[in-house]
């Protein structure tokens, strides 16, 4: 891992910046010599059906090397949020 070859990372969100969203990035960058990219773009929800929001998860999600899962998704979102993890799992 280098600022060359950093860790791809997918958060995952509900097409909002959630403070627990924020708190992860906020501990990534108080790490030294940690470099990473963010595939989550919770702010560019797409338009259209169910099946076009998760199109656009799956494209965030495939090219990530790491997933991290908020749990503070599940009560409210607990269907997007295991469809994105089971995503992540295959």
């Amino acid at each position: 891992m280098s600022q060359a070859n950093p860790v791809l990372i997918f958060v995952t969100h509900c097409w909002e910046n959630s403070d627990d969203y924020l708190r992860v990035f906020e501990y990534l960058e108080s790490q030294r010599n940690f470099f990473y990219r963010n595939y989550s773009t919770p702010e560019q929800r797409p338009q259209g059906d169910k099946e076009a929001l998760r199109e656009s998860l799956r494209k965030q999600i495939a090219p990530s090397e790491a997933v991290i899962g908020l749990s503070s998704l599940f009560d409210a979102h607990q269907e997007l949020l295991t469809f994105q993890l089971r995503f992540a799992q295959a």
